[in-house]
């Protein structure tokens, strides 16, 4: 077991259902992975989306290149019940940008570390 993964199962989850979710909690270690664990200037992020069976893909957003960014544009896809993203390590709280969106968009939006998941409503 890699010492990222190891950590990550240490991750203390936010209390709400949604991250407690074993399928949401591996997409959101999908995302900490393919940014490298925020040793690079690349966020990843993703739309949590609830299928009408009742399960959860993400829906990974286009990366445009830009450095410590991810946006999305155009219509959230159907069933998205959330949006998870990663931030640095030394970053872990979500940022002004994220509560805005979180507030208007009514989807809590999850910010993911190595070391925490946090969430804001807005």
């Amino acid at each position: 077991m890699s010492v990222l993964l190891a950590l990550l199962l240490m991750i203390p989850l936010p209390s709400d259902e949604l991250a407690r979710q074993p399928k949401v909690h591996e997409l959101m270690l999908r995302l900490v992975r393919n940014g490298r664990a925020g040793f690079e200037h690349r966020e990843e992020a993703a739309f949590i989306v609830r299928t009408s069976s009742g399960n959860f893909l993400s829906i990974e957003w286009p990366s445009d290149g830009r450095l410590d960014s991810a946006e999305w544009r155009g219509p959230f896809p159907a069933g998205t019940v959330a949006i998870a993203h990663t931030h640095p390590t030394h970053l872990p709280m979500p940022s002004s940008v994220d509560i805005a969106t979180a507030r208007e968009k009514h989807v809590p939006v999850y910010v993911v570390t190595p070391l925490t998941i946090t969430r804001t409503d807005g």
